[in-house]
């Protein structure tokens, strides 16, 4: 749809921003904070990243941030693309992050993509709604199935999002279940 109509990303993102200015914490702020606490994570793929905000506020001489997204629209930063499919090559980033980007039935795929993307005990970053998260442990044990350690998992402030930090420990796993994340439901506020 947003390659079809690419103005749409701008209403999406734009709506989006309204939203995020009445959450108590933004977990893409939380997660260049994160980042910033971790300065050895130098190659980043921020999968699903909206206005590449993360690569706006880290780019530097030390640091490369690759961002994807279905589409650029006019961003020299962001990576159009399908992100269960990146142009990276196997093993090539410290750190995968999706913040609020694990959207539509096929996640799953995302996740694997992000370990073929992950060196050997890489990074992975997920920050999503605590609303969508049904069982979080639950996800924990899917994650640590598809061939990650979950290192830490806790809720934002306010419990709005629910944020997980594993390192890849395998090259392959099992392809995680799509019900341990709800359907995205959008409100009208």
């Amino acid at each position: 749809m947003f390659s079809a109509e690419p103005h749409l990303f701008d209403e999406y993102h734009s709506g989006f921003s309204l939203q995020a200015a009445q959450w108590p914490t933004n977990p893409v702020t939380e997660c260049i904070a994160w980042l910033q606490r971790h300065p050895q994570l130098r190659i980043v793929g921020d999968f699903g990243c909206g206005t590449a905000a993360i690569a706006a506020s880290l780019a530097s001489a030390d640091r490369k941030v690759h961002s994807f997204d279905l589409v650029a629209n006019g961003n020299p930063n962001i990576t159009p693309c399908d992100i269960s499919a990146v142009p990276l090559k196997d093993g090539s980033l410290n750190v995968a992050i999706f913040n609020l980007s694990l959207m539509g039935t096929d996640w799953p795929l995302f996740i694997e993509e992000a370990r073929r993307c992950l060196k050997a005990s890489g990074a992975l970053y997920i920050s999503e709604v605590t609303s969508r998260m049904k069982d979080p442990e639950g996800f924990a044990r899917g994650l640590e199935a598809a061939g990650f350690r979950v290192v830490g998992h806790k809720p934002s402030k306010g419990a709005f999002f629910h944020t997980f930090i594993a390192k890849k420990e395998k090259e392959s796993g099992l392809p995680m279940n799509p019900v341990l994340l709800g359907k995205c439901h959008y409100k009208k506020r």
